[in-house]
């Protein structure tokens, strides 16, 4: 058995997967397999991924017959694994050469049944990091359900990206949700520590995240294939609610209800900018009379607002744009 298997799920990324399988190869750890699922790209992907495969045994490539999004394809990885651990990786991120080595490490000292470390941040355009994604208060910090709801915003948590047991996964049934293209990450999470796993972070950054929107330059990412879906985060708090009824404490309800709210500000704010900057001010005044609580948040925290009231800077992480 294999410590370790990487899964990637991959789609058109023939520009990023080298450096993707690159930083596997480069793992202080050697004993691994790297499993792409080509998800019927229609670039050259497979080929590349094929001649890689040709000169490292290590790596797997196993094709997709049609289009069925990333939770598709990593189940299917999962299938084939022989590791007994998972780990994935995206197609358009990559690994500091220690990730796996300390993550092992983490596992061993705690007796955790799933890893994650926090992530450097980069931005495509440029090709440069710009800092991390989060500030945990200890440099190790437990997450079960309880500590995951209790955060101010538990949905920020789904960027994370886990190297889990594999034999907790088969044991619990768990596995990506093939109807979602977007938060896929984020709900597998939720149900691992609802099901009663638990989950050790490092505050130490190892893995490298490539932002769908530069922090540096404020543009897409090339390699970026999700996209954003407040339906799919509403989906999946009513589902939490619903499959996991009778684990859910009091803390644990207000958490999802706090998500609900973020959520709904979100796509509210999203609505608002949408319209506004399509000039549709018919349907943008509709939509504010209708959405009386949301305008005012949106008047409150928008930039553009507070630049015209002189009330201050840009701050996007406020706007949900």
């Amino acid at each position: 058995m294999r410590r370790v298997s990487v899964i990637i799920a991959a789609y058109n990324v023939e520009a990023y997967i080298g450096r993707a399988i690159a930083s596997v190869q480069a793992q202080t750890v050697s004993d691994l397999e790297i499993l792409i699922v080509d998800d019927a790209s229609r670039d050259g992907t497979a080929t590349l991924v094929n001649h890689l495969a040709s000169t490292d045994p290590r790596i797997r490539l196993l094709s997709q017959p049609e289009n069925r999004g990333p939770s598709a394809a990593r189940n299917r990885a999962v299938r084939e694994a022989e590791g007994e651990w998972v780990a994935v990786l995206d197609a358009d991120d990559a690994w500091r050469p220690e990730r796996l080595e300390k993550l092992l490490e983490l596992a061993g000292e705690t007796g955790a049944e799933a890893v994650a470390d926090n992530q450097i941040l980069f931005d495509d355009s440029v090709k440069r990091e710009s800092g991390v994604a989060f500030t945990f208060a200890d440099r190790k910090i437990t997450l079960d359900a309880e500590a995951l709801f209790s955060r101010s915003n538990p949905l920020e948590l789904g960027i994370l990206k886990m190297m889990f047991r594999r034999s907790m996964l088969a044991e619990h049934g768990l596995a990506y949700d093939e109807s979602l293209r977007f938060a896929e990450d984020l709900k597998l999470l939720c149900e691992f520590v609802l099901g009663g796993g638990r989950v050790m972070i490092t505050n130490d950054a190892y893995y490298i995240y490539t932002t769908p929107v530069g922090h540096i330059t404020r543009t897409q990412s090339s390699g970026t294939r999700s996209e954003t879906s407040r339906r799919s985060i509403l989906a999946i708090l009513d589902g939490l609610v619903a499959k996991y009824a009778e684990r859910i404490t009091p803390a644990i309800k207000a958490g999802l209800e706090r998500c609900r709210r973020i959520t709904i500000q979100r796509w509210t704010a999203g609505e608002i900018t949408r319209l506004r900057r399509q000039k549709d001010y018919g349907r943008l005044l509709l939509f504010l009379v209708s959405h009386p609580e949301g305008a005012a948040r949106y008047v409150t925290t928008s930039s553009t607002w507070k630049r015209r009231l002189g009330r201050g800077a840009p701050n996007p992480e406020t706007t949900g744009r």
